[in-house]
Formats: C-alpha cells, structure tokens, sequence
C-alpha cells in the first residue's frame, strides 16, 4: 500500500470513505497503489461482503465512480468535487503519461477480443505503444489457479508498470489484492470495470447528458436487460433507504467478525458543525469547507448541518428549521461528541445562539469559532439583557476559537470568559506548492478579494487607484473579485475614467481565484473593520505583498515594511502611495511577497486540523479546566 504523506479529504457515504479528489489532482498524485471506483452497486455490496470492505478500506485510492453518489454527497451536504468514473479516469491518464515511456499498461479483462481492439486505438491515438499487452481472460478464470498463474506470468514478463484490469465486481478487486504481491513489476492497479469494452467500441457508453443526469443505470439496462435488470431495480433500491437512514443518523455501520476495528472506525471523535451553508459566499463558509474538505476520516467523523443559506426570508426559514430537525436527530441519537459552531453576528448570533442552547440542554460539548468582524459593534448596542444571554451562551462552551490575540481578549473582557477557555486559531490557509516568479513584469497587477462595499474599502481603493499619477497608472491594474454593490463601483469606475484599468469579474470559485492570485503582483484590502479575512491569507500563500489596515487581526499577520504596508482606513492618499511605492520598487515588491508566503506557512490546513483534532480530543476526554491553553493554540512562529 502506498505511504500517503498528506491527509486527504474524502466523503462518508454509509460505510465507505471516498476521495475527494478532482481529476487533474489525481493524475498528479497517481504514482503507485490501488485505485479502486466505488459506485452504488458496490456501497450495496460493502454492506455484507465483508472481504470486500475490508479490501476497500486497504485501498489506496477510492473514487467516486457514480452520478448518483455525486447527488447523495449533495444531498448529505459533504459534495464531491467531481465525479471519476473509471471510464473517464483510464483514458485521461492515459492521455497524461502519453510522453512517459516509463508507464507500460497492461489490459486484463473485457470481452473476447476487446483487450487488443482497446489496445490497438490507444496507441494508435496516443502514438506510441502505452499498452505493451492486453489479454481477456475465459468465464471462471478467478476460481482456475493454473489460469491466474499464467495471467501472473504474461503480466510479470510485460514488464508493465500499471495493469488496467475490468471484469465484473467485485472479481476485479478481489483479484488484485489475491494477487498483487506477486506481480513484481506494477506499481498500479486500476480496477476500471467495463472501460475496455468501451475504449474498444464493442460496448457503448451512455451519451454523457444521460450520465450528468444520473440515468446511465437505465440506459445500461436497455442494453443489457437480462443482465442488469435485478442488479438496478431490486438490489440496489436498497441504497436509497440506507442513505434516508444515514441523512437521520440512524446508518449503523455493518461490522463483520473478520473485520474488526478496520483503519476508519477505530477512536473517531463524531462531530457536529454547525454554520451557514459551504455553498455560501464568503469567509466563514470559506472556513468551513476547508475543515469539512481537509478533514481526517480515519481519526474524525463530521457532519456539517447548514443553519442559513442566502435567499428569500422563507427560504433562510426553511433552512433553519431543517437544521434544528437535524440537530435533534443527531443528539437524540447519541451520534454527537462535540458540536462546532460558527458564528458571526447579528443573525447569525440568533441561530447558532438558539442552537447552542439545545445543545446545552442534551449534554453535548461545545466549540464556539467566531468569525464576526463587527461582532463588537452589534454585542454593544444589544440591550443589558441581550448582552447577558450572549456571554451565557459563550460561557457554556468548552472552547471558544478567536481569530487573533487582539479578539481574544476581547471575548474574554466582554462576555466574562475564562482565559483558558478562549483560544486563538488564525484561520487556516491551503498553501500552493509553487507560487510564480513575479520579476521583470512591464504591469503591476493588483487585485482585491472581497465584498465590494465601503466596509471593505473597495470604494477608497478606486478613488486611491485614480489618483496615480498617469505614468504609474499606465504600469498598473486592478481586479475587483467580489459581490456585493457592484454597481455603484462600476459607476464609480466610469466617473473615473477608467474603465480600462480596473476590472470588476464578480465571484468567483477557488479555481478562479488560484488563477487570478497566480496571475497577480500585490494584494490590496483597505477594510475599515475585519476579523481575520482569509482571501488575506489565501494572498499571502500565493507570496504576494500586501497592502491592507491595522484592524481585527490584521496586525498579527501583516507587518508594516516587511511583508506589506499598513495604511489607515479611509486614507486614500495613503492607500495611493502605498501603490505607488509596489510599483516603483520591485525588489522591496518580490522581498515582502516572499516574507508574507512565510509568514502564513504554518497555517496550512494539516497542521491547523491536527491542532483542532487536540481541542475535540481534550473536550471529550477531560473537562477544559484541565487544558493547558497553550498546548491548543494554533499561530505562525
């Protein structure tokens, strides 16, 4: 099995943890151990084969091979990132090694003559022989063991680094680890189901709007009635209703004798999370689909329940009574070791503080993260009694995680928090591995990630931007990423004049702004009042300096001269000359992007979940009073 040297983040769907890996990242990673594609057939199977989940909890790579197991993890609010089907996967690497000649295929399985049809369109397409030998083995060959040993034998002598293998399931998994200690060669196993059949065009594959609709099951069964026709209407129905059951958190996990405490089941701590919606724009859902999507499964399980969603008042009503009929079916059922709750202000306070009281009332330990930038202007103006049942609700946590020293204290002060209670986390940050060189450019690119709006300074950023003077304005540009009051910037913009150096795209997805970060030569936030912003620190691990104001968190981070400029809010001649000096100096430029890169290197994702692994860990095992705050405090050296 291969050494996994990072946690990954996978999807719970019943008994089975998925990868969720996006295509492209996986063909990076990919360079040896099993890769196995789970689809509802298999999650039916996985629950009395117990040699199966036990041969699936030793692979090394597990995909989420169907449709319908990409709505269900929609559906359980834990989304796969994509779907990769074996069908889609072995074509594409493939296609990725095309100029490797150290990757050598071996093709086991099909029908009658579709391992060499296969074959032959590969490397005719690919225009070298990637697929070095290919054979379809005879009905039964799984039960002849002179029929495996000569299978061995054929794939030893290929000298093939990868062997693609698709037979029926579970045949096909079964064999590989019946077997793969004594192929001396490969490095890969790739359990792809009917794909040869399909590269081969002996078989068609379903028209690919059939399957982004989740009905490549029926049209399989118009092809194939006599044989498919149990398998998807009577077997695995069965599905359904187990994932109902999971959604209720009823899904007991089937644990068979010959299967006792396998990697995933073994000490998890089950956790609750409780906050806006991770398809929400903005910060804390930011936040929040880091620590759902970078979780580690072998060690904690977590179930994200969304308390709001953006939309109609009905529709913000509905979401929250969903939530507390969630949160009364996991505590009613014993599911629940700790509940994380996110909390900003305003409305938020109102949820989760409702929440949090229903969470006191069955016993459960609670982590408060706190996230509002303005939660100090909002807990001031409540009346004396508001106030009172805010710190009551603060007070009955177990932790309450700040964003920096400067709220930490703060929390401490206002709501009458023991100090050992209250620790801080800087919010964490997923690091490239590689950021661009940035010398030699002719245009300084500058770029905001944010709300457009007045608390974030958006609109002193473009007034700032106006007044360069013409031969600087001429070496810059700026890029607005943001909702918010788009308009009244495109307004502001075109008083300006000029429409032709700053660009407003709207929101944008994490692909998108990687690519634009990639792309860019300084970060710019002049916010009037913040907590701690991630696209901050999402910045500063792309190596750009930054130009932003000493507010919130800010100044624990940035630091005036060497890893940006701190500028006071609202000034906009300062926000000027600060843009001035990044354009005019690129050594004092490419020196502040290094130091910000270094600055955030200890927030990446891993570490900051090993260190929220020791909160849960400390919360169910011993009362907080007990916990040496400093041992669970997460901040850059």
């Amino acid at each position: 099995m291969v050494e996994l040297t990072e946690h990954r983040a996978t999807v719970q769907i019943l008994n089975l943890h998925i990868d969720n890996f996006c295509l492209e990242e996986l063909l990076h990673s990919l360079k040896e151990g099993v890769v196995l594609t789970p689809n509802v057939d298999h999650l039916v199977r996985l629950q009395k084969d117990a040699e199966l989940l036990k041969l699936y909890a030793m692979a090394d790579y597990k995909l989420c091979d169907s449709q319908i197991l990409f709505f269900t993890s929609h559906f359980l609010r834990t989304p796969f990132r994509e779907r990769i089907s074996g069908a889609d996967l072995f074509p594409a690497f493939c296609e990725f090694h095309a100029s490797n000649p150290d990757i050598r295929i071996f093709l086991l399985g099909g029908i009658s003559g579709a391992p060499e049809k296969a074959a032959e369109i590969i490397n005719r397409r690919l225009g070298r022989k990637i697929i070095v030998e290919s054979y379809s083995p005879p009905f039964g060959f799984e039960y002849d063991d002179q029929a495996c040993l000569d299978i061995i034998d054929r794939i030893n002598q290929s000298q093939s680094i990868v062997l693609a293998i698709g037979v029926d399931s579970p045949k096909q998994e079964k064999w590989i680890y019946r077997h793969k200690s004594k192929l001396s060669s490969v490095k890969i196993f790739m359990a792809i189901g009917a794909t040869i059949n399909f590269e081969a065009g002996m078989v068609k594959r379903s028209p690919t709007w059939v399957s982004n609709v989740g009905l490549e099951w029926l049209y399989r069964i118009t092809a194939e009635p006599q044989r498919l026709w149990k398998r998807y209407l009577v077997e695995d129905v069965h599905f359904l209703w187990l994932i109902f059951k999971q959604m209720l958190g009823l899904y007991k996990t089937p644990v068979s004798p010959s299967l006792k405490n396998p990697p995933y089941l073994m000490n998890k701590i089950k956790v609750v999370m409780l906050g806006p919606s991770l398809d929400q724009q903005g910060g804390m859902a930011g936040v929040e689909k880091l620590l759902v999507f970078h979780s580690r499964p072998e060690l904690i399980t977590m179930r994200h329940i969304s308390t709001h969603e953006e939309g109609s008042i009905l529709r913000r009503l509905q979401v929250f009574v969903w939530a507390l009929i969630q949160v009364f079916q996991q505590f009613l059922w014993g599911n629940v070791d700790v509940v994380h709750l996110h909390v900003a202000e305003r409305g938020s306070v109102l949820r989760i503080g409702l929440l949090a009281m229903i969470a006191t009332i069955f016993r459960k330990p609670m982590v408060m993260h706190t996230h509002g930038c303005e939660f100090h202007l909002f807990y001031t103006d409540l009346p004396r009694l508001g106030q009172r049942w805010i710190s009551w609700i603060f007070q009955q946590c177990a932790y309450v995680i700040a964003l920096s020293e400067g709220w930490r204290e703060y929390y401490i002060a206002a709501c009458g928090l023991a100090a050992n209670k209250v620790v801080v986390m800087y919010n964490p940050v997923e690091i490239p591995p590689e950021v661009p060189a940035r010398s030699a450019v002719e245009t300084v690119r500058f770029v905001f990630l944010g709300r457009i709006g007045q608390r974030k300074g958006a609109f002193d950023l473009i007034r700032a931007f106006a007044k360069l003077p013409p031969e600087q304005k001429m070496r810059a540009d700026l890029t607005l990423a943001g909702d918010g009051e788009v308009e009244q910037a495109c307004r502001l913009i075109r008083e300006l004049g000029l429409q032709d150096r700053i660009k407003l795209v709207g929101w944008i997805n994490t692909k998108q702004r990687d690519q634009i970060l990639g792309q860019s030569d300084v970060f710019i936030l002049p916010s009037w009042n913040e907590g701690l912003p991630i696209a901050l620190l999402e910045a500063m691990a792309w190596g750009l300096p930054v130009i932003t104001t000493p507010i919130g968190g800010i100044p624990e981070m940035v630091f005036d001269q060497k890893n940006g400029i701190l500028v006071t809010p609202g000034n906009i001649l300062q926000i000027t000359e600060a843009m001035q000096r990044l354009i005019q100096d690129e050594p004092l430029r490419l020196a502040m992007g290094k130091n910000s890169r270094q600055q955030v290197l200890p927030l990446n994702i891993d570490r900051y979940h090993e260190v929220l692994q020791s909160i849960y860990k400390s919360v169910v095992v011993v009362p907080s009073h007990f916990i040496d705050n400093s041992s669970v405090t997460s901040k850059p050296s």
